[in-house]
Parts: C-alpha cells; structure tokens; sequence
C-alpha cells in the first residue's frame, strides 16, 4: 500500500576506490527538468548542522508545511529499549532554501517491538507500530500523529491509538503507509498468519486528525485470502483527492491469478463486493501498482509484465479510469528497454494528474515525471528528473499550494552516514 507522499529511488555512486576513504553515494539529477534544482539544505560537516550529524539515509525525510512558505527537513532515530522516537526539525524557507530559526529536538514515547513508519502529509507526521499489550498476549498495530507545527513540548495530537483487536495468537500485521484523507488518515493493513508467513485479509481503520478518534468501532475487513508471502501486492487510496466518497483496495489473489479491487463508502464504511479487474493468462501478469486520486480523474494502474527469454520484464502499464472495470487504457508511458520492475506515484495536479514513474533494472534506475489530462492523454511529455545505480531513498511531497518538491540525500556507503541533504522544486 503507497502513501501520497513517499517513494523510494536509486542513485548513482561516486567516489574514491580506496579501502580507507569514504564512498559517497551522491543522486544524478536532470537540472533542466526541476524549476529551481535541488540545493543543498544540510550538510553535517558544518557545525551549525551538528544535530544532524548522525543522520543515516534511512532517517532523513521532508514534509510540507501547512503554509506554501515553508518546508522541513527531519531526521528520526528510534530505540526500542527507552521506547523512544527521537526526531530533530529544520523549518526551511521556501523561497531562499535558508533554514528559518534553530532546529528542534523532540522526544515522542512510542512502545513498539518491530519499529516504526513514519510518514508525512501537510500539517502532520503520523507513526504506525506494532506491540502486544503484555506478555502471552496477541500482536496489536497503534498510530499516533504530530502536528507538522510541533516543538520540544507539543503534545501528540493522536496518541497511541490502538487500530486492531485482535484476539489471535497466530497473526500480526503489516502496515501500509497511511495518508490524510478529508480530515481523517487513512491506514490500511496487512493481517498475517506467523506460523506460515501468508497473507490473510486487508482490512482498513481510519483516525481522526483532530482528536484521534477512530472513525469506525472496528477495523473493516476489505477483504480474505490465503496468499504467499508478498504475493498480495495491495494498493489504496481514494477516489478524489479531496472530498472522497470511496475508498478503493486493489490486490492480487494468488490462486487463481486475478487482480480484484474493492471499494468502501467513505466515511461510512461500506464495503462492496469484489469486482474482477483482469486475470493473468500463459504469457501475461499483472500487479497492482498504484492508484490515481486527482480532482477531476480517478484511476487504478496495473502493471503487465511478461516472459521474455526466460526474464519477466515490464510490458506496460495500464489504466482503469472513473471506475471502469473493462477496456482498461495504456498509460501513455516510454518505457525503457529491458526493465524489470516499475514503481509509480500519481499526484493531483490542476485539470488532471502528475505521475511519478521509476524504472528499476537490476540496481540502476531512473525517475521520469510527466503530466496527463484527465481523459488520459499527455500534457507534459515525460522528461527524467534523476537516474542512479545505487539504491538509496528519494522524497517527493505536494506543499500546500499544489507544488511538487523533491528531497534526497548524499551518504556514505559504508556507513549509510548523510553528507549532505538537498531538497529542489520540481513544479508548480
């Protein structure tokens, strides 16, 4: 399940061939395809950013304000045995790139036994974690929020709200990334059987921003089956960017090859039958890949893959707009040759949609971006913002004035150490 917000990207390393020197891992960027390219926002070598210092690649993320006059840089280090999130804040002015004021330190107390998501959306960061509630008893998924504004004595807006009851010894849970949907976020999840590893249901739970209420008495089952391991490939989000009336779920069932979309009434809870999007055949399968939640357009995309000497190589990537669930439209996409896997992002964007895609084969990869209209045809042809070599993770983010921002970092190989982090706008 994909957030609105995050995505993951490779870089290309640099660097000296030595034993005894640092290898830095630095992005390859398009400096043409960005409106203002990215500039550098921290950088740990100075002693102005020492709070920084320990920062890993893992780490450090960005987020919107809830004005358009101001970004952040965050990083996060959690320790499991104080039940610790430690996060440090740089406000950083929109326009100059300049950090604004000095950086906060905040300490938030998260109980989990595997970790914590942390994402973003405009206003707030939220924390999904998995724990018991004592020994001999079943696993539990909790969220908490923070509000984007917070400092060293800002109060969790939602804290340590409890998603699932569940009663079983034998399943946990795999959270997806959460995303902020008309006042509420949206978390929907995995359950999983700990004996065997299989995927078992989805279900879906959604907190309220404000007071962290939960908007339904129970987590919703969307839907049951009995997968292999990473085999479901599940995908929410809504059907507008704002003012949603569904909720759909689209996901993969392994035995019989098919991929299946599920839609609930929001925010009443309604979950309707199971609709059949396609199904593979000898030479052809699809996995879900993502969903488009713009103003004017909604859209379910899939990916075809098939065998090409004895390699599953990516065919295309295909389209369900508005609810249609027949005669599905090929993206518009150039899709290099030879690529094993693709991964997109999909943002609204004025009369129809940015859509994010990464090509991924082997380590390289590249990151294209362009813009359609919302009956699908092209507004802005497909130029690449970065390529790389070297996995490592990118941001991408919507302020709140509907501009599209990229944040990444340099690191060292060895020690997954930052250097320096950049951010860059890419369009407005």
């Amino acid at each position: 399940m994909r957030s609105k917000l995050i995505i993951a990207l490779a870089f290309v390393l640099l660097g000296s061939s030595t034993a005894v020197m640092a290898q830095l891992i630095q992005a390859n960027i398009t400096d043409s395809s960005f409106l203002i390219p990215p500039k550098a926002v921290i950088d740990t070598s100075q002693s102005s950013d020492s709070l920084f210092a320990n920062a890993t690649k893992n780490s450090i993320f960005f987020a919107p304000g809830v004005s358009n006059d101001t970004v952040y840089a965050y990083s996060y280090n959690y320790s499991n045995e104080s039940s610790n999130l430690l996060l440090i804040k740089r406000a950083i002015d929109a326009s100059t790139l300049k950090a604004k004021g000095n950086d906060v330190t905040i300490n938030i107390p998260i109980k989990s036994k595997s970790g914590v998501s942390v994402q973003t959306d405009i206003g707030y960061i939220s924390f999904v974690y998995m724990r018991d509630d004592g020994n001999g008893t079943a696993d539990q998924l909790y969220f908490s929020a923070l509000p984007l504004s917070a400092d060293s004595n800002t109060q969790l807006t939602a804290n340590d709200v409890k998603l699932t009851n569940n009663t079983s010894l034998n399943s946990t849970f795999i959270d997806g990334l959460a995303w902020l949907q008309d006042g509420y976020f949206i978390i929907p999840f995995l359950e999983i059987d700990i004996s065997d590893g299989f995927e078992k249901a989805i279900y879906l739970q959604a907190v309220k921003a404000s007071d962290g209420s939960l908007l339904f008495p129970s987590a919703v089952k969307v839907a049951s089956f009995n997968n292999p391991p990473g085999t479901t490939v599940p995908t929410a989000g809504a059907n507008k960017h704002t003012n949603a009336s569904s909720i759909y779920i689209v996901y993969r069932v392994n035995d019989t090859r098919t991929i299946f979309q599920n839609s609930m009434s929001f925010p009443n809870g309604k979950v309707d039958e199971p609709t059949t999007l396609v199904s593979d055949n000898d030479t052809i399968t699809y996995i879900p890949d993502g969903i488009i939640a713009a103003n004017t357009v909604f859209g379910i995309v899939l990916k075809r893959l098939k065998m090409q000497q004895n390699q599953t190589l990516i065919d295309s990537l295909i389209a369900y707009y508005n609810g249609t669930t027949s005669k599905p439209q090929t993206l518009d996409v150039t899709i290099p040759q030879d690529i094993s896997d693709v991964a997109i992002q999909a943002y609204n964007y004025k009369s129809g949609f940015i859509l994010l895609t990464q090509f991924i084969k082997g380590n390289d990869t590249n990151y294209d971006m362009q813009i359609f209209n919302s009956d699908g045809s092209q507004q802005v042809a497909q130029k690449t913002l970065a390529y790389a070599s070297v996995i490592t993770p990118m941001v991408f983010f919507i302020d709140a004035s509907g501009v599209l921002w990229l944040g990444y970092s340099d690191y060292d190989k060895s020690s997954d150490k930052v250097s320096k982090a950049y951010l860059g706008k890419v369009l407005e």
